[in-house]
């Protein structure tokens, strides 16, 4: 029996880089069947769909941000959550460890990197 296709959801707010990367992950052989860009559909599309890994960027530039809706997500799934975004200093990078992220992957991201770090977050 063949074994499913791993589902990823992406939670981005740039449209442009949102269609791009679900290209990119569906290219890999991911299935995306969740796109979110508001924080108040991040956690119910969670919960309803379960994905086997959520990539997240931090900066949501709503009263939410991606450190929060992985904290919520945390209570409920244990699906490894990689955080993709520009702002890396360090007070943000805290922030994102205290919700232990699998990952952190700075944009603008490389492909080849992208893919290693999912293919080893999904084994």
């Amino acid at each position: 029996m063949k074994n499913p296709k791993k589902r990823i959801m992406i939670v981005e707010d740039n449209c442009i880089l949102t269609m791009e990367l679900k290209e990119t992950l569906e290219g890999f052989g991911y299935e995306v069947p969740v796109i979110a860009s508001r924080a108040r559909d991040v956690v119910k599309q969670a919960r309803e769909q379960r994905p086997d890994l959520i990539l997240m960027d931090i900066n949501l530039e709503e009263k939410e941000d991606g450190i929060d809706l992985a904290r919520a997500i945390r209570t409920f799934l244990p699906s490894p959550i990689i955080f993709l975004s520009g702002y890396t200093d360090p007070a943000t990078q805290a922030r994102a460890r205290e919700v232990h992220p699998y990952r952190f992957i700075g944009k603008p991201y490389d492909v080849a990197q992208l893919q290693s770090i999912v293919k080893s977050a999904l084994p």
